[in-house]
């Protein structure tokens, strides 16, 4: 479960720190950063999901609602990532 952890703590930061460099110049982003972004994202939601699985599969109580409080600030994160990607994406559409 740690592997999966730091394996999403990885792409967490890995996504916001892309966000940060598209927010910078929105347009002169390259198409390039939009779809490594997009498929970062993509890959964050399927670790979240397998982190999710194996939570399920902890025994020892303290652990899995370690891991289920865990899952929700990385569920809340993606939720806030995909929402700042597509105002981004609006907001290079627009200028």
């Amino acid at each position: 479960m740690n592997t999966l952890f730091n394996s999403a703590l990885k792409q967490s930061s890995a996504i916001r720190r892309d966000l940060d460099a598209f927010a910078e110049n929105p347009a002169a982003s390259s198409p390039a950063l939009q779809g490594q972004i997009s498929a970062s994202l993509t890959s964050l939601s399927r670790t979240i999901d397998d982190y999710s699985e194996t939570a399920k599969k902890e025994l020892i109580p303290t652990k899995q609602e370690k891991a289920y409080e865990r899952l929700k600030t990385f569920r809340s994160d993606l939720l806030d990532y995909r929402q700042t990607f597509t105002r981004l994406k609006k907001d290079r559409e627009d200028s």
